[in-house]
């Protein structure tokens, strides 16, 4: 029981982890895209 305790920690972890990510990765690409759309907007 030791082991899948342990193991079941690491997989909620990790899934935490990837779930963090995803949600920079988006941010990162929203503001990303308000940036191109504010400098296109000064170009234009």
């Amino acid at each position: 029981m030791k082991t899948n305790n342990k193991s079941f920690e690491k997989y909620k972890q990790i899934t935490i982890h990837i779930k963090q990510y995803a949600f920079v990765k988006k941010a990162v690409c929203s503001g990303l895209v308000e940036k191109i759309k504010k400098a296109t907007r000064s170009v234009v």
